[in-house]
């Protein structure tokens, strides 16, 4: 597993990768967090995928009660970036708040949720 991020931007995100799945935690409040942050944050996110570019992403919303705009917007450049080489991005442990958010914004159609960690990593696995 990955360590967390050490330049401060670990307040908004866990990056780990095991078994050929990178495995993102978003930890908080995105919105009270400014935009230079974020992106700072995210570039970790990045990072972690040009390592290793075959990777399967996985974002583990275990953590959040609220997922806003700002948090949807990166996500969404994760899923473009993946989507280019053909990869699978998919969440896990999302709260019926963040649910309903998805499907309000279409995006449960894009990306598959799994009810647990377990059982993304599972599926992640066999495909």
């Amino acid at each position: 597993m990955a360590e967390p991020i050490q330049d401060g931007s670990d307040r908004l995100f866990l990056v780990e990768f095991e078994r050929g799945i990178l495995t993102v935690i978003p930890l908080g409040d995105f919105e009270s967090f400014r935009w230079p942050e974020m992106e700072a944050a995210s570039k970790a996110i990045f990072e972690s995928m040009q390592r290793d570019p075959d990777a399967k992403i996985l974002v583990d919303m275990g953590r959040l009660r609220y997922c806003g705009s700002a948090l949807l917007g990166i996500m969404l450049r994760v899923w473009k970036s993946v989507s280019a080489r053909s990869g699978v991005l998919s969440f896990c442990n999302v709260n019926p708040e963040v649910t309903e958010i998805l499907k309000q914004t279409r995006l449960d159609t894009l990306w598959t949720v799994y009810p647990t960690r377990e059982a993304a990593i599972a599926a992640l696995l066999r495909s």
